[in-house]
C-alpha cells in the first residue's frame, strides 16, 4: 500500500480482478509458521491487505483480523472471499487508537512505499506487542534472463510505441526499493527462516505477472485506457507466439519481527 496523493488513483484498483491470478497462494508451510509465531494473539491488523491473501487464511485460523488497504477494488474482493473486517485507509496515517492491535502485518508492501518510516511508526503506533512482516528473497536471475527478460523486452519495445519511455535493464527503476532492504533500514529483532520453495510458471502466467507489477501499472498511469488496451491486447499477442516455456523461481522466505518495546 503506498501513500495516496490527492488525486491519484491507487495502484491496484486497476489489475484488482485478475491479482490473485497472478500471485502464488500463502503456502501451508507459511502459514502455519506464521500462527505458531502469533500464538497468544488475538487481534491483527494487516496494513496492505488486499484481496486478503494473508487475512484471510489467518481469520480461518481463528485471529480477528482487519484488513487495511487504499484500494478500495482490492478490498471488495477480499469481501466478496469472506475477509469480515475491512477498512479504507493509508498506512502512513491510521485510523485506530494507538495499542489497538495484538500485533500488525505488513507482508509484500515495503516495495510500493513512499515513505517507508512512516509507516513502520504507524504499525508500531497501533500494535501492543509487534510487527510482522514475510520477506522473500528470490532468485531473480529466473525470471530476469531468459524467457522473462524476452516477455520485459516486448512491454518496453511495445511501451515505447505508444509514447513511453521505459528505462530497460533496471529491474527496481520503476519501484520503490526491493521488499528485502526493508532489513536493512529497519534491523528487526529476529528474523525466522521459514523454509526454501520453488514455483514454476508457464508462459501465460509469467505474462499476467509482468502485466501486473507495480511498476508496470504506476508506469502506465499517464496513458489513456484506449492505449493501454491496446498495449496490452498486442502484449499478449505477441506472447502467444511465443513457444511455451516454464520459468522457475527459487524463494527463501523469513519471518520478520520488529518488537514495540524496542521501537522509540
Amino acid at each position: 500500500m503506498k501513500e495516496k496523493a490527492p488525486q491519484d488513483e491507487p495502484v491496484f484498483d486497476s489489475i484488482a480482478e485478475f491479482y490473485d491470478e497472478t500471485r502464488d497462494p500463502l503456502r501451508e508451510e507459511v502459514l502455519n509458521f506464521l500462527i505458531g509465531n502469533l500464538s497468544g494473539s488475538e487481534d491483527l491488523l494487516e496494513i496492505g491487505a488486499g484481496t486478503g491473501r494473508i487475512s484471510i487464511p489467518l481469520q480461518n485460523a481463528g485471529f480477528n483480523v482487519t484488513g487495511a488497504d487504499i484500494s478500495t477494488k482490492m478490498l471488495e474482493r477480499a469481501r466478496s472471499k469472506g475477509l469480515r473486517n475491512t477498512v479504507i485507509a493509508d498506512g502512513s496515517n491510521l485510523p485506530f487508537a494507538s495499542n489497538s492491535f495484538d500485533v500488525t502485518l505488513v507482508v509484500h508492501v515495503f516495495h510500493l512505499l513512499n515513505d517507508r518510516a512512516k509507516v513502520m511508526k504507524e504499525a508500531m503506533r497501533v500494535s501492543r506487542k509487534c510487527v510482522m512482516s514475510l520477506i522473500r528473497i528470490s532468485d531473480h536471475a529466473a525470471v530476469d534472463s531468459g524467457p522473462g527478460k524476452e516477455l520485459r523486452d516486448i512491454l518496453r519495445d511495445l511501451s515505447n510505441e505508444v509514447g513511453l519511455s521505459w528505462e530497460h535493464g533496471k529491474r527496481n527503476s520503476l519501484s520503490r526499493g526491493s521488499e528485502s532492504s526493508i532489513i536493512e533500514e529497519f534491523p528487526p529483532d529476529r528474523m525466522l527462516e521459514i523454509g526454501s520453495f520453488t514455483s514454476v510458471l508457464s508462459k501465460d502466467q509469467m505474462a499476467r505477472k509482468v502485466l501486473s507489477s507495480s511498476g508496470y501499472v504506476r508506469h502506465i498511469t499517464s496513458i489513456s485506457p484506449e492505449k493501454r488496451e491496446r498495449l496490452e491486447s498486442e502484449f499478449m499477442e505477441r506472447v502467444s507466439r511465443m513457444p511455451d516455456f516454464e520459468v522457475i523461481r527459487r524463494n527463501r522466505e523469513f519471518l520478520v519481527i520488529w518488537d514495540k518495546k524496542n521501537t522509540s
